[in-house]
């Protein structure tokens, strides 16, 4: 993503670049290492996004698998993380939501994200009511 080499952006001098993804017409710029508020980094999507001319939307990575997962579907909260290991020798993370409609991102988009970076499988459900 060569628009980051131009900007001059606080948050940004201490911060890796670790990726960034394209889905349909939006791309996911990914940074280890972060240390910026939640207005900060809606202020650097716009900013890039200007530059860019395509919806561009900041997000952290983590080294932490869990950790990143609750950074993709926040504001809704992780319920539950599991690992299912599928006959074929593959597994898959199923990410369990307390609300599907608080995502910000949609759950295919959180599937792509992921397999792209992390080169993971994962299904986002939400909580089952009683």
């Amino acid at each position: 993503m060569r628009s980051l080499l131009d900007v001059e952006y606080p948050p940004l001098e201490k911060a890796e670049y670790a990726g960034s993804v394209k889905i349909r017409n939006r791309v996911f710029v990914f940074f280890r290492g972060l240390d910026a508020t939640a207005q900060q980094l809606s202020q650097l999507s716009a900013l890039l996004t200007k530059r860019v001319g395509v919806p561009v939307r900041v997000l952290r990575d983590s080294p932490n698998f869990n950790d990143f997962l609750s950074e993709l579907v926040a504001p809704s909260k992780v319920s539950a993380i599991n690992v299912v290991w599928l006959p074929d020798g593959s597994e898959e993370t199923i990410v369990t939501v307390d609300d599907l409609s608080k995502l910000q991102l949609y759950p295919e988009e959180i599937v792509e994200i992921v397999s792209a970076l992390k080169k993971r499988s994962v299904r986002i459900e939400r909580v089952a009511r009683r």
